[in-house]
């Protein structure tokens, strides 16, 4: 990208999104070099709104750099501490990732995970007591893994990420209110027949606060409700790449668990053996950016795919709290549109959408056509 559409996200992702106001402090953390670029971008635009800027880099080689092998508790305890004594000082936080970083499969054994549960704390408080957003960097490894032209991928990026969110929000609105008093959903699809009950849970519409793009509706499963069967398209989880991936529950429980070959499926079950709560699901979402149709590897974009769902292994959010904790939360996506087998997502009894496009005339609003400008 340019320098002006440099610019032109930076305003939209720190002026527009978090709001940053003159005198407040933003914690700007980018991961990989690729991300430097926007990351400089939004520094300055930071700097020009009279802002102060915390700058980190998150990259796996800085953290190797900042810690060795270390993965005991006398090491991470005190890193973790100065990390959040930083954090609590922020009214912002912005983080800029570029999934083509494959530097993170290098880390010592044990220190990735190790790395999360002591910095738990840290993202919890991020999570409750600032204004926060997480975008994917443009990155040319982005636009490969795309499959996409520089110029196109560009295009692509910038209308993902500036989708009318006043149209969005409008039009999310009912989809929240059906899944705050709902109760029983049933997904059905390829490789999917699965039942969940979301009563009491809660619901959230994200609509352009958090993370871009944006565009999805989540709530939570009551923790030990999930029956059934799914299956879910490609997904990258800690540098690996699973491209499809079949859960059993039973109970809520991952009883069984397959990717599409023996070491892939080796792999997930050692994920999912993490902790108690990674065989559990802490999230249920449904999408519907209209700019996102296919996966892009980079799963800010995956988990926003219109006519999609996800699902998320692992901790749950304090919006929709079902209690399951665990060190992973892993957003598995199932596209509903015909060309990837098409589906149904069932909510007490009424087919609320149909192979990707909503059904009832207050969800209308959310189908691309509509979110776009066009007619529902």
């Amino acid at each position: 990208m340019d320098t002006i559409q440099l610019a032109a996200l930076a305003h939209q992702f720190v002026a527009t999104t978090l709001r940053l106001r003159p005198g407040e402090r933003i914690w700007l953390e980018h991961e990989g070099e690729a991300a430097r670029p926007l990351a400089r971008a939004c520094a300055a635009q930071a700097q020009a709104l009279g802002a102060e800027v915390f700058s980190v880099d998150s990259g796996a080689a800085a953290l190797v750099e900042s810690l060795g092998a270390a993965t005991s508790d006398h090491i991470l305890g005190p890193w973790a501490a100065l990390q959040m004594s930083a954090m609590a000082s922020a009214a912002a936080y912005l983080r800029i990732c570029d999934s083509g970083d494959r530097s993170v499969q290098a880390l010592p054994a044990g220190l990735r995970e190790a790395r999360m549960r002591a910095m738990a704390p840290v993202t919890a408080h991020r999570v409750a007591h600032l204004r926060w957003l997480v975008v994917q960097a443009p990155t040319a490894s982005f636009a490969q893994a795309c499959g996409m032209a520089p110029d196109a991928f560009d295009t692509f990026y910038t209308g993902a990420c500036t989708v009318d969110s006043t149209r969005m929000r409008a039009a999310a609105a009912p989809l929240r209110a059906l899944l705050e008093s709902g109760r029983e959903v049933h997904l059905r699809g390829r490789g999917t027949d699965l039942r969940f009950s979301i009563a009491g849970i809660g619901a959230k519409a994200c609509v352009g606060e958090r993370n871009l793009p944006d565009g999805e509706c989540f709530s939570a499963p009551v923790r030990d409700s999930v029956e059934g069967t799914i299956l879910f398209g490609p997904s990258v989880y800690q540098g690996a790449r699973f491209e499809r991936v079949g859960l059993t529950f039973a109970g809520g429980r991952v009883v069984a668990a397959t990717a599409h070959d023996d070491a892939s499926t080796a792999a997930l079950n050692a994920l999912l053996d993490a902790d108690e709560g990674a065989r559990y699901v802490g999230e249920f979402a449904i999408a519907f950016n209209p700019c996102v149709l296919e996966p892009t590897g980079s799963i800010l974009f995956d988990e926003k795919i219109a006519g999609s769902l996800h699902l998320a292994l692992g901790k749950c959010y304090a919006e929709a709290e079902n209690g399951n904790r665990s060190v992973h939360h892993w957003d598995l996506v199932c596209i509903q549109r015909p060309e990837h087998g098409g589906g149904t997502i069932t909510l007490d009894g009424r087919v609320l959408r149909q192979d990707g496009l909503f059904v009832v005339p207050e969800l209308m609003a959310l189908n691309p056509t509509a979110l776009l400008g066009g007619s529902a």
